[in-house]
């Protein structure tokens, strides 16, 4: 019964640690650049007002909005790793291009494939609601979420030091991220059997 389950649930499988794992590292990479330093980035690199800096991070939204719909579409109806590391690399490929874009007209659909940093951390815990009977969703996804809120302030404190270095290093560190987290979702985040242990 969820009302019987303990307060705080960890990890017990293999996936449910490397979900844990991906939703703190996603976290880490959506932060470092977004929302506070990628319009410092645009700004400083393109000369962009704050008018133009508004119409991206709206493009930004529309892509978000865009990716979460039809990322959880399709991981419905394939390999939920593989799709979220597909979706990945396309969000890495809008960081980096971000970097060289020459113009802000080829800044647009690089910022809106950038929305998408969060579409995948949506379908982890989809996966992760289905992956055990008779337990607290409140216990389970809590501990989850503190992960997730831990990843943002360390990525924000490391967006800090790159832009303050080198504004570049920003996307690029962020680009580098999101390769990693594909290549982890491709190798380890399956959709698993729902578990009953502990279900009395």
């Amino acid at each position: 019964m969820d009302s019987k389950a303990p307060l705080l649930e960890l990890p017990r499988t293999n996936q449910e640690l490397t979900i844990l794992v991906f939703l703190f590292g996603e976290a880490v990479a959506v932060s470092i650049t977004s929302p506070s330093f990628l319009p410092l980035v645009l700004q400083d690199q393109f000369g962009l007002n704050g008018a133009q800096i508004q119409l991206l991070g709206s493009i930004q939204s529309v892509g978000s909005a865009v990716f979460a719909i039809l990322l959880g579409r399709w991981a419905e109806t394939r390999n939920p790793g593989s799709t979220m590391s597909k979706e990945l690399l396309l969000v890495a490929g809008g960081a980096l291009g971000v970097v060289l874009a020459g113009s802000p007209l080829l800044v647009v659909p690089m910022v809106f494939l950038l929305g998408g940093a969060r579409a995948s951390s949506y379908v982890s815990y989809s996966l992760l609601s289905n992956m055990r009977q008779g337990r607290s969703r409140a216990g389970q996804f809590g501990f989850y979420l503190t992960f997730e809120q831990l990843g943002f302030v360390v990525g924000a404190f490391i967006g800090g030091l790159l832009y303050a270095s080198n504004h570049a290093s920003v996307l690029i560190t962020t680009s580098i991220l999101f390769v990693l987290l594909a290549t982890l979702a491709a190798l380890r985040i399956r959709r698993g059997q729902v578990s009953s242990q502990g279900e009395k």
